[in-house]
């Protein structure tokens, strides 16, 4: 999904970035949303799905817990039970709830690196299928046999699965190779 609207508000997808949260502190990169000309001291205000918000409260090794749909989370060091400001939106007919992750707090910036045309095109995918295969590992252990060929019949691949996994394959060795 490359935007949505809600309250009649665009939002836009695209890579945010946020500086040391965790414990190595890195610069970490994740896929929201945001209306670019709404900020915060200057800085973004995206809203992420429920999976990056957790990815992202797991990796800066923060607590976190749920109230219905409320979500609060301690940075142990500074805050306790901050709650995070959550909005719905209808995608694709279906109600999906997404989290403003340290807005009014956190020094979320749009990834402004400047790439190559095919890099700025695959950058969103890639972040959709990183989620989509953690996802994926996550479940397949409770399929059933019956279902796990029934999806590896019915996969989303224009090539065979034995082809597309062999590209993917590649891909993460090529990756692997240059780090």
């Amino acid at each position: 999904m490359k935007s949505f609207i809600h309250n009649n508000t665009d939002y836009i997808a695209n890579a945010f970035t946020i500086p040391g949260i965790n414990p190595a502190k890195e610069v970490l990169t994740y896929k929201g949303w945001s209306n670019p000309l709404y900020t915060w001291n200057g800085f973004q205000c995206p809203v992420f799905d429920k999976e990056t918000t957790e990815r992202i409260l797991t990796e800066a090794e923060y607590r976190f817990r749920y109230e219905g749909e409320k979500l609060f989370y301690n940075d142990g060091e500074y805050f306790d039970d901050i709650e995070v400001e959550h909005t719905k939106a209808i995608i694709d007919g279906e109600e999906k709830i997404f989290y403003g992750l340290g807005t009014y707090l956190w020094t979320w910036e749009i990834e402004t690196i400047e790439y190559s045309t095919a890099f700025n095109k695959i950058k969103l995918p890639l972040l959709d299928f990183s989620s989509a295969a953690n996802s994926i590992t996550a479940l397949w252990d409770e399929l059933t046999e019956a279902e796990k060929e029934i999806l590896a019949e019915k996969y989303p691949f224009t090539d065979s699965f034995d082809e597309a996994v062999l590209k993917i394959r590649k891909w993460v060795d090529h990756v692997r190779n240059t780090k």
